[in-house]
């Protein structure tokens, strides 16, 4: 029994330390840009992505200006890109050139980052899945996912949500329009 509560303990510690450490040097209404994998991110992807991002964010600027950004990589599915909005704030050209290195990440790697009709969940054994929308509706309807299946929330913009409404409930997220029954 002791070391069941022990296990419990050190998951919410390291949950809790891995969102403290998520863009840890931005302030909480920092603009948030979150780009989803269409697959599982290898160690091999993980490498790469974080090499280009740390040699891109030394360099991203606005208009001539240097933007304070940060990035990390979540769940082995998410790359998450932080502005420090309140320094400099990102304008078109700046998200388009951020855009265009994701986009070439995808390339390289052979990932689709900007699949929009593909949705994570995570599964009874906290580990997330992806789906299609389709397959999604369907597994609702199977009560296969539930109102209490927690699914991301990608269209969040600030640090602040991304660690309070990013990870939500169905019942909580716009997935729920994706079935009558909720």
């Amino acid at each position: 029994m002791i070391s069941l509560v022990i296990i419990n303990f050190s998951s919410k510690f390291i949950k809790f330390v891995k969102k403290q450490n998520m863009l840890s040097t931005l302030p909480n209404n920092a603009k948030v840009f979150i780009f989803q994998s269409d697959r599982k991110l290898t160690s091999s992807d993980k490498e790469i992505i974080n090499r280009k991002m740390k040699s891109f964010l030394t360099t991203w600027a606005t208009h001539g200006e240097e933007l304070t950004a940060e990035h990390t990589i979540q769940d082995n599915l998410f790359l998450i890109i932080g502005n420090d909005e309140d320094r400099v704030a990102t304008s078109g050209c700046s998200k388009d050139s951020l855009t265009h290195v994701v986009q070439f990440l995808g390339e390289k790697l052979n990932i689709d980052f900007f699949n929009r009709l593909s949705i994570a969940f995570k599964t009874r054994s906290g580990d997330f899945e992806l789906t299609n929308m389709l397959n999604f509706k369907s597994m609702m309807q199977k009560d296969e996912i539930t109102q209490n299946t927690i699914v991301v929330n990608n269209l969040i913009e600030s640090k602040s949500d991304l660690f309070n409404n990013w990870q939500v409930e169905v019942k909580d997220s716009w997935h729920k329009t994706l079935s009558p029954i909720l």
